[in-house]
């Protein structure tokens, strides 16, 4: 919950010698009526000495009773500020507490602690946040294996960031899930744009519909996994582990970086591979059309002669044409193949 002032808006905007600047400008203000109203009725002579003197003493009064309240007020709202600070921050050291402790449900409550408090407060705890649960989702409390809700949650709290890259972008961050294991994890629908998954396990993992662009997936490994309609535009996926993709329907792939990755029999049918990078990459047997499913867009003759594969298991592309020359493309025998 909030800490605010009950003053107006427009004046718990002023700060510093903005406050200062406002409080002389309505004393000079109230002087300058004052002195008006003097001269005025001295001169019209209807009324005493002692009532001029009584109504521009009310005059004077007031500008310096309304300056007070506004100096109260602006002092008010920077302690309701620095209380609201040391809230936030004790919620925040909180969370991290719990997700540190032993036990599965603790964890989760931290998690979702954090998650809310990133989202409520993203200027000033989001980058954190994301920090924290980046670290967790590296090193789990507990030993690899079979995916745990706990480093489910924190995936997906760190993927739900799509409101806040923004701020990621301002500061410089990037989210570091380098060499975690996420195998299997349920990752579909969500944000990981620009996030470092260097060496990373994702294999088996559910990208469906995820968006990985610009994704840092150096030497990672997405054996087995389901990409259909995942965003990997312009991602690092050099040396990357494809082998075995069960599906990649409607991927993008447009400007991936794929050298030396390995597609060996990676269903590929309906992936987009418009100006990727293959060169080196292993297509042994990578399926890019199949009956009743959607030809690979994008390919040209240049990408597939860059790339190398066994002979006796080439990639599935009779029939494709180069998105190019409009050309049928071929494979054909050549030194660099696999043996």
């Amino acid at each position: 919950m909030r800490i605010q002032s009950r003053f107006p808006r427009f004046f718990r905007e002023f700060r510093g010698g903005q406050a200062i600047m406002l409080v002389l400008v309505m004393l000079a203000v109230g002087s300058g009526t004052a002195c008006v109203l003097w001269d005025r009725l001295r001169s019209g002579g209807m009324e005493s000495n002692s009532e001029t003197l009584r109504n521009v003493s009310l005059v004077l009064g007031a500008v310096v009773a309304l300056v007070i309240a506004i100096w109260r007020s602006m002092v008010a709202d920077r302690q309701a500020d620095t209380a609201q600070r040391s809230l936030t921050y004790k919620r925040f050291q909180k969370g991290v507490e719990m997700i540190d402790r032993p036990f599965l449900a603790v964890r989760l409550g931290g998690i979702y602690a954090l998650d809310h408090l990133a989202k409520e407060y993203p200027s000033e705890h989001h980058v954190q946040v994301m920090q924290v649960l980046c670290a967790f989702v590296r090193n789990p409390p507990h030993a690899p294996g079979a995916p745990q809700p706990d480093v489910q949650d924190a995936v997906k709290a760190i993927g739900g960031r799509k409101d806040r890259i923004q701020i990621e972008k301002a500061s410089g961050y990037l989210p570091d899930l380098s060499r975690a294991n996420l195998s299997g994890m349920k990752m579909g629908w969500l944000d990981f744009s620009g996030c470092n998954f260097e060496g990373a396990d994702l294999s088996e993992s559910g990208l469906t519909k995820s968006n990985l662009t610009g994704a840092h997936l150096y030497k990672a490994t997405l054996r087995g996994a389901t990409l259909a309609g995942a965003d990997m535009g312009k991602a690092n996926m050099t040396e990357a582990d494809l082998s075995g993709v069960r599906s990649a329907v409607s991927a993008n792939f447009t400007k991936a970086l794929l050298i030396s990755a390995n597609l060996s029999y990676a269903k590929m049918q309906g992936a987009n591979f418009q100006r990727a990078e293959l060169g080196c990459a292993d297509l042994t047997g990578t399926a890019f059309i199949g009956e009743g499913i959607p030809e690979a867009k994008g390919l040209t003759q240049n990408q597939i002669d860059s790339a190398k594969f066994n002979a006796n298991h080439p990639p599935i592309i009779e029939g494709l044409l180069d998105a190019e020359t409009g050309q049928r493309l071929r494979w054909s025998p050549r030194p660099e193949i696999i043996t």
